[in-house]
């Protein structure tokens, strides 16, 4: 428990343990942006209202509570329990169907989905949990993190290993450019000047800004560094009829030609290894989850054999 100073130091150390193991602070901080302090990982913020100096029955009640809660998670018990062997998969907004399908698929072939908001946070919450030995293999779906990133968006904040943990480990893994047409912007997270004038889909008080030529070629050149170092199986699956809910016929951001501006860079220079498919459907018919859910299930069988 403690100040502002004593909940980064603490947090600093908490945010290095595994996920799972019970971890809270009391502190007169946590009524504000607390990102910083939790990063990735399952920490719970309480808020102790008062400062913690000197003791009245309002903070002794306040003390008592966290109390209880912590030890409450202690009895609860901190094991993640291994039984059907688990599949990241990410998900954002308006690319969400792709998941949802994948669900019931991955139960028929025996593994439990471990679903990931695609913001910035939820991408590396995955690349942690995967480094932690907990996933099995992952469909990356949404990849639109790298756009958010590149402009400031709302998802930004995934860091330099983002697309490179399962690859490093050999687990394999099915990436997709889903939501990599767009980049996400709000009142809180404004758009940048260079990107005025560009097609826009309005989602909430957030909107989604069309991305452009330059942008598919520079996703195309880090997404594809990224897969030339991976040491396991790996295989990249493109929707040929849109990556989101916004790039399809009759929504503002459809726009395939510069969707296959990505697909030829990355062509032109990821390693002969990782195959490339095509598929003639939208991220969210039930034939493209089908495919990327066979492919990944191929995947781990063969290297479990």
């Amino acid at each position: 428990m403690g100040g502002g100073t004593g909940t980064a130091i603490v947090t600093y150390i908490m945010r290095s343990l595994p996920f799972g193991l019970p971890k809270m602070v009391l502190s007169t901080v946590a009524s504000r942006d607390i990102r910083e302090y939790i990063g990735t990982k399952d920490i719970v913020m309480f808020h102790s209202v008062t400062d913690i100096l000197g003791l009245n029955d309002f903070i002794r009640l306040i003390l008592g509570q966290a109390s209880h809660a912590v030890c409450g998670m202690i009895q609860r018990g901190s094991v993640i329990k291994k039984g059907k062997p688990m599949v990241a998969v990410t998900a954002y907004g308006i690319n969400s169907a792709c998941a949802i399908q994948a669900e019931p698929l991955l139960q028929e072939r025996g593994y439990e989905m471990f679903a990931f908001h695609a913001n910035g946070c939820g991408g590396m919450a995955m690349e942690e949990l995967i480094a932690q030995g907990l996933i099995a293999g992952v469909l990356d779906f949404t990849t639109h993190e790298f756009a958010d990133e590149m402009f400031g968006g709302y998802c930004k904040g995934i860091g330099p290993t983002r697309l490179e943990t399962a690859g490093h480990m050999g687990i394999p893994f099915v990436v997709v450019p889903g939501g990599l047409d767009n980049a996400v912007f709000s009142p809180f997270y404004p758009m940048p000047d260079q990107l005025k004038g560009r097609k826009i889909h309005s989602h909430d008080i957030r909107f989604c800004v069309r991305m452009g030529p330059e942008e598919m070629k520079e996703f195309a050149r880090i997404i594809g560094e990224k897969l030339n170092r991976s040491k396991g199986p790996a295989y990249v699956l493109i929707p040929k009829k849109g990556w989101s809910e916004a790039d399809k016929v009759g929504m503002e951001l459809f726009d395939p030609e510069t969707d296959r501006i990505f697909v030829e860079e990355l062509k032109g220079m990821i390693t002969p290894r990782i195959p490339i498919e095509e598929m003639d459907a939208h991220i969210s018919e039930p034939a493209f989850a089908q495919r990327a859910v066979e492919v990944l299930d191929h995947m781990i069988q063969k290297k479990e054999t």
